[in-house]
């Protein structure tokens, strides 16, 4: 009884869209240089403050662009 039912189309909406959403993070989380996460580190940031004050900011524009291919169609 899935079949037409909500679940169903979000499961089908989920499965169409995600690798839009994860090809365009991927290419800007590769984007990012290694020498600024280095830099990080060296100043003493943990994970958790890399990943709030570095790597967040630096991928936004592949996740802005990422959502923006999966709301627009």
């Amino acid at each position: 009884d899935l079949m037409y039912s909500y679940p169903a189309v979000i499961i089908g909406l989920v499965h169409s869209y995600v690798p839009y959403m994860v090809l365009t993070c991927y290419l800007t989380l590769q984007a990012i240089d290694d020498s600024l996460i280095e830099a990080g580190r060296s100043l003493g940031a943990s994970r958790l403050q890399m990943l709030k004050r570095v790597i967040i900011p630096l991928s936004m524009p592949g996740l802005v662009a990422g959502a923006a291919l999966i709301f627009v169609p």
